[in-house]
């Protein structure tokens, strides 16, 4: 997602792809987004089996790195169509971001409350 989407709503990973460590100042967008769609296209939603016979995915898996399975990200908004610059105004909103991107949470009183009861933010995220 980037400040030009049109969501007011902004989920940023802090886990670089390797696209975009590349060149830390200016990583080139074309690569990014390649590798995005491939991400999207060849390892979301696929079958273990599967990623295993996919020499390329492997390989990019290898290269992302065991980090991802702790998803670190930041969140931030819009105000007007421009990205907020207040850091006060953007921490404050971030346990609701956590919460929201999390499979499970727990909501006090012992109750849990399951992702798979908001399949929305999560399947928003993905497109990233």
């Amino acid at each position: 997602m980037t400040e030009d989407d049109d969501d007011e709503l902004i989920v940023r990973p802090l886990n670089l792809l390797p696209a975009e460590k590349e060149n830390l100042l200016h990583p080139d967008p074309v690569k990014v987004a390649a590798q995005k769609k491939f991400i999207r296209d060849r390892i979301i939603n696929k079958e273990n089996a599967d990623l295993l016979g996919n020499v390329e995915a492997m390989q990019l898996l290898s290269e992302l790195g065991s980090d991802l399975m702790i998803n670190a990200f930041a969140c931030n908004f819009k105000v007007n169509g421009r990205v907020n610059m207040d850091v006060v105004s953007s921490n404050s909103i971030q346990p609701q971001g956590h919460a929201i991107n999390s499979e499970t949470w727990n909501l006090g009183g012992g109750k849990l409350l399951e992702q798979s009861h908001f399949p929305t933010p999560l399947s928003r995220v993905e497109r990233r």
